[in-house]
């Protein structure tokens, strides 16, 4: 009578392991999605991810498991006074623009 019981408790806690180890495997992955979507811009996406009370289930959903979008930034404010626009090169180009001024005090990319 007592043998039942202890392979029953034996595979309840099996059971209960592996289940933690596939959730915690299933976790894993979904933390390296969302840290690849916080780390990466979406050239593809043009619109950033609307906030949570106006997303639907399926959308909250989706964004807790893929993550949030992360488009590019676009800047469209120019400076006031003249400037020349110069790249920089090296892994990737770095577009700048070099303003000159009477009193400069550095330099700041």
């Amino acid at each position: 009578m007592i043998k039942p019981i202890m392979t029953s408790t034996k595979n309840v806690i099996k059971k209960c392991l592996w289940l933690f180890l596939v959730l915690g495997v299933l976790l894993q992955i979904i933390f390296l999605i969302h840290a690849y979507k916080f780390t990466h811009f979406n050239n593809k996406i043009n619109n950033k991810t609307k906030s949570p009370n106006q997303l639907s289930f399926t959308e909250k959903l989706t964004t807790i498991i893929l993550g949030v979008n992360n488009p590019r930034p676009k800047h469209s404010r120019k400076p006031t006074q003249p400037f020349e626009t110069i790249t920089l090169h090296h892994d990737v180009d770095i577009e700048c623009w070099l303003l000159k001024t009477k009193y400069s005090k550095g330099t700041i990319i």
